[in-house]
């Protein structure tokens, strides 16, 4: 940073320069390569919403988490839609009991374009999410509800943890992992990034 400083008396002056928060990103994914072959959706045009649920500490996060920016992969889109990304507080159990039991604590709506197959989508919270001090597990979830888009999520060869599916027509009215369905090789890629202490809105 650049700073001018008048020295008014004897004591030298203690100047800090504060950048920019370190990132930490949330991922269960082991690369981001997206394949054709790693994902479902129960039926595509359905209420789709796909999730990953994530312990906060894995990943070395204990205090107040601020989620500014995330990422999806998508296999297959048949036209532009908007998805909606949702963050939840699931730390009172999951899948049992959401979502009665869990706080919504944020969402994003995202733009997937045209002829993004193969391809991660990039996107800032406008809002960005606080995930207070005391909550332990969150829900990150990619829905989409229009009901006319064929749309498959992207995901990797490989995964550190489950992905999660919900879809009322396909008469999954809890969110069950992929692998409980037949679909062991589903690794969606879903990931955020944020900070530990206040982030100013962009």
């Amino acid at each position: 940073c650049e700073a001018t400083v008048t020295v008014v008396d004897e004591t030298a002056p203690v100047i800090e320069c504060i950048g920019e928060p370190e990132l930490t990103t949330i991922s269960h994914n082991t690369d981001d390569v997206i394949t054709g072959a790693n994902t479902v959706a129960c039926s595509p045009t359905a209420d789709n919403k796909f999730g990953k649920h994530f312990v906060l500490a894995d990943f070395g996060v204990t205090d107040e988490f601020t989620i500014s920016s995330g990422r999806f992969g998508v296999t297959a889109a048949d036209a532009a839609f908007d998805a909606t990304v949702n963050i939840w507080d699931v730390s009172a159990g999951f899948p049992a009991g959401h979502p009665g039991t869990s706080t919504l604590l944020g969402s994003q709506v995202v733009n997937v374009p045209l002829g993004s197959d193969g391809s991660i989508i990039n996107y800032t919270f406008a809002t960005p999410v606080v995930v207070a001090t005391g909550i332990n597990s969150i829900l990150v979830e990619v829905t989409n509800e229009d009901g006319v888009v064929s749309f498959f999520p992207g995901g990797t060869i490989d995964e550190a943890d489950d992905s999660w599916l919900y879809s009322e027509a396909c008469g999954l009215t809890e969110y069950v992992t992929a692998a409980s369905i037949g679909f062991p090789d589903a690794h969606y890629y879903i990931t955020v990034s944020g900070s530990t202490g206040a982030v100013a809105p962009p």
